[in-house]
């Protein structure tokens, strides 16, 4: 078990072990998976995770995806989900990366999705099969040619080819935007279906940060990242602050 008092040790990271000494379940459960669970997910729509994508090529944040990777998908019908793994805060020392950190960051495990998220479980997300009809009217033509990574030609949903998997590091500061986003397009949405009362009761919320503890592919993740920073020699050869 890690030592509390070495200074390398996050804010979060000592959560973590004082947790494991008072909650048995949680130490058994950490002990069974390998490591520390995430605490926290997030539905998004592409729009929002473009935002803290542009921060993260701001940032030159190692984890980040091409602008071009995250076009093509109908905001409409197309979700992804954030995992968060890593809350790094500025002066910390960040395990991945062997170097103290200069400025704070949420390092989170992303799913891209060319289908409608209505929830997450343990081991999947729940989704669904959306078909709209080609040749019905001249916008949805239009919408089956704008966004080619939800769509296939004849309206069908690309649902058999719909995870894409990967990271993403960004400023925690933003989360307080993209919650504000998020609550406008639950409001709308449920306007548009007749269920604005369901938000007005805290039901019904189908976009924004849902507080969890979700085990799997933790561990997996942690490997991941430790493997893409190896592989580019990051993790050991640059001894900087991040810029």
């Amino acid at each position: 078990m890690l030592d509390l008092n070495n200074e390398k040790i996050t804010h979060e990271e000592k959560e973590d072990i004082l947790l494991q000494q008072v909650d048995k379940r949680y130490r058994e459960k950490r002990l069974r998976f390998g490591g520390k669970p995430f605490q926290r997910y997030w539905i998004l729509t592409y729009d929002c995770l473009k935002l803290l994508n542009k921060n993260a090529i701001e940032n030159e944040a190692f984890f980040r995806f091409k602008p071009d990777d995250l076009e093509g998908y109908d905001d409409l019908f197309s979700n992804c989900v954030l995992y968060e793994a890593d809350r790094i805060r500025e002066g910390e020392w960040d395990r991945f990366y062997n170097r103290w950190s200069s400025r704070n960051y949420i390092r989170c495990f992303v799913v891209l999705s060319r289908t409608p998220i209505y929830g997450v479980e343990e081991q999947g997300l729940v989704s669904a099969r959306v078909k709209i009809n080609k040749g019905e009217t001249p916008s949805t033509d239009e919408r089956i040619k704008r966004f080619p990574k939800t769509w296939n030609s004849d309206g069908t949903m690309k649902y058999g080819e719909q995870w894409i998997q990967g990271a993403i590091e960004f400023d925690p500061s933003l989360l307080k935007t993209v919650e504000l986003l998020c609550d406008e397009e639950n409001i709308d949405r449920a306007k548009k279906n007749g269920k604005e009362g369901e938000i007005k009761e805290g039901n019904g919320k189908g976009l924004g940060c849902f507080e969890r503890t979700m085990w799997w592919k933790r561990s997996d993740f942690d490997k991941y990242v430790d493997s893409k920073l190896r592989s580019r020699g990051t993790r050991r050869n640059k001894k900087k602050g991040f810029s």
